[in-house]
Formats: structure tokens, sequence, C-alpha cells
């Protein structure tokens, strides 16, 4: 096949001449052979013709039937089709979801100071304070152990400690950080949505969003973080918008804890076979150090029936984050009861060396009466170095459970 451009029509001229199976030298011999044919027989003609006609009028026959073989060897042979291009714009949209979570209104002082410089200058909430060049000198000077003395400096690292998490995103989204609400909506449609366990759609405008990122208690906020929402949704909009949807852009601490793993979520929209592949970015709005938290990550009762005089063990498994080695105790308080008034806690202590998970932990615990019981566990931690520890989390300090 050939393709003849047209430079004053939107299309193109496609011939497709025979002995297509052929390389392009042998179809120009063949078709140079059938003209030559075609020819050789026109011309025959035309002498012939000499004998009876006018040379005038056999001229104008021999033009004719050229002609006509060269009209009929265009069509018949090279088989010309006009090909139109036609242009359709398909809109990009870009999906940015952002977490509304409990744990985004969580402060993060334990942020490493050069952090808190780098957090502060990235995204333009100091600048009252100190400008790009000035942070950028202090950053400088903390990486040569040579913390400054200014006092400007000291404010911004009060800043920074006082910021929630949501600040960040604030930062990352609105004219007065980075401005990426405007940035990337010069070029795509956007659609704002929050999560939590639910999601829902959130206004463009940078004033409406600004003020939901700046509320302080006006609505009850739910403790978990489901991240499969918005990754839901970006395959809802890849199937409506087919090629149009090139990201989805999640702002949030990362604290999923609700459901499954959001990683084969994020996979699918990836590399989805036959469908249009979907990037995924994430902007953590959290400190690279977790803030100081010792917890009880659970707690179960096994078995959760036993006869009178039984022993059910109470398995627990620690979570510690930023937390100093020592010991750790572990107290397991029964409910009041009358015909039982001196039953006393049960204590246990296990080592923690301040760098790995504590282990899981099984107490025995023997039941002593024919009753449902609410058994309250509840940890606390001795530093080795007899120094205090803020535990920022203490209402996950202790748990129930039902024997």
């Amino acid at each position: 096949m050939y393709r003849i451009d047209l430079p004053t029509f939107e299309g193109y001229l496609l011939l497709s001449p025979p002995f297509g199976s052929l390389p392009r030298l042998g179809q120009v011999i063949g078709l140079a052979v059938l003209l030559a044919i075609l020819l050789y027989l026109i011309i025959r003609l035309y002498r012939y013709e000499l004998r009876f006609i006018t040379r005038s009028w056999a001229t104008t026959l021999l033009s004719l039937r050229m002609l006509i073989v060269a009209i009929i060897l265009f069509v018949v042979g090279l088989k010309p089709t006009m090909r139109y291009i036609s242009k359709e714009t398909i809109p990009s949209h870009v999906l940015i979801a952002i977490d509304r979570s409990e744990s985004m209104d969580i402060t993060d002082p334990q942020r490493d100071p050069i952090e808190k410089l780098e957090v502060a200058r990235g995204l333009k909430l100091a600048t009252d304070l100190a400008d790009d060049a000035t942070l950028s000198r202090w950053i400088t000077q903390l990486r040569a152990l040579s913390p400054p003395t200014d006092d400007a400096y000291f404010e911004v690292l009060k800043r920074i400690d006082a910021l929630p998490r949501k600040s960040l995103a604030r930062g990352v989204l609105m004219p007065e950080g980075i401005n990426l609400v405007n940035a990337l909506g010069q070029r795509h449609k956007l659609e704002i949505v929050g999560f939590q366990q639910q999601i829902g759609v959130l206004p463009d405008s940078p004033d409406s969003l600004r003020s939901i990122l700046l509320s302080e208690g006006k609505s009850r906020r739910e403790s978990y973080t489901d991240l499969k929402l918005p990754l839901n949704r970006g395959k809802e909009l890849r199937e409506e918008y087919k090629e149009g949807l090139v990201g989805v852009i999640i702002l949030s601490d990362g604290q999923h804890n609700w459901g499954g793993a959001p990683g084969e979520l994020a996979y699918q929209l990836g590399h989805a076979p036959g469908k249009p592949s979907v990037p995924v970015h994430t902007i953590v709005c959290g400190a690279r150090m977790p803030p100081p938290d010792l917890a009880i990550a659970s707690l179960k009762a096994t078995p959760p029936i036993v006869f009178k005089h039984g022993t059910v063990n109470l398995d627990l498994r620690l979570q510690a984050n930023n937390v100093p080695a020592g010991t750790i105790k572990m107290t397991v308080t029964f409910p009041e009861a009358p015909e039982l008034p001196d039953r006393k806690p049960i204590v246990e202590t296990i080592e923690y060396d301040g760098v790995n998970q504590p282990p899981p932990r099984s107490i025995p615990v023997k039941m002593e009466r024919a009753a449902m019981e609410r058994l309250t566990v509840t940890i606390e931690i001795v530093p080795k170095n007899g120094g205090p520890f803020e535990d920022r989390f203490p209402e996950n300090n202790s748990r129930q459970v039902v024997v």
C-alpha cells in the first residue's frame, strides 16, 4: 500500500496495487509490463485504423482510448481510497484524595530539626520568620553539627511543632503554599474527595477547601482510615473517562487501619490488562519518625469460654513506636465481685530493648467464679534510664476482653 498525504485536506489517499504479496520493485515491474501490453495493443489498433479514416480522427480515438485505459488502470489496478483523519479532544482528569481522619489532626513535635526546617521551607510555612536562604543556612549548620542560636530559628521550630498533619496538606494544595490545586487545574479537570471510613466529594474552590482543612472540631471525625476508598474511586473514574484519567494523588499520613491492604488496588490501577495505566502519587503528611506511643495492638481470650476454676490465656500483641528501652508492665484487673473481695490484679513484665517490637505475650488467668467477666489489661513502661516518657496516645494503653 502507498499513502499520499493531502496538504490541504484532513486525510490521505491510499493506493492498493495488485501483486500486494510482492516487494515494491516487483509491484512496479508488474504494473509496467501490464501498461506496456495495453499501450502496444492500442497503438496497433491506431495504425490499423489509419487505413480507413483520416489521421485526425485516428488520433482522437487514440487519445480517448489512452484516457479510458488510464482511468481503468488507476481505479481497478491501484484501487484508490480516501482515508479521513478525525480528531477528538479527550479532557484529562486528576483525582485528588485528602485523608480527613482523626490522625490528620495530630501534631508531630518529634520531627528532626532538619525535617522541620525542610517542611517550613518547602511549604512556605514560616515566610514571616525566615526566608528560604536563611532556612537553607540553618539546615547546613545542623548537618555540620552546629545548631543555630537565632531566636527566629526556635520560633520556626515551635510553629512547625504546633501544626497538625492536615496543615501540611493545606500547604501542598493552597495558593499560600505549593498551590497544587491551581497548578493542576490549569491543565486538567479536578475531582477532589475527602475520605476516612467513607468518601465524599469536596469543593474545588481554594476558599472552601481552605476552610475545610482549617476546621477545628466542627465535625465528628472517624478514627479509621481506609486507603482503598480513593483507589476504588480511581478505578471507577478510569472506567468513566477511559484514557482521560491521568493520575490519582493521595494526601494522607499513611495510617491505613480499616479492611484489607490497599496495595493490590494500586497495582491494578497501574497494570490492568487492556486498560490505560493510571499512576498513583502519594504525598505523606506525617513525620519520618512516628510519635512516641506504646499501645495494645490486639487482645483476645483463648478460649473465650471456660469452666469455673478454669484458666484462660489473654493473648496480647503490643506495639511500640519511638519508645525508649525499659520494662513494660502489664496489669490484668478484674471487675468487682462481692463474693471475691480480695481478688488482686495480675501483674507481669517484659524487658523492651527500645529497637525491636515487643514479642507477643500470653497471660494465664484463672477464672474463679461462674459469670461473665470483663477483664481489663493496662500497659505502661518504666524507662531504663529513669527519665520521663510522654505517651502521645495513652488511650490505647488499655483494652478490655470478655470471658
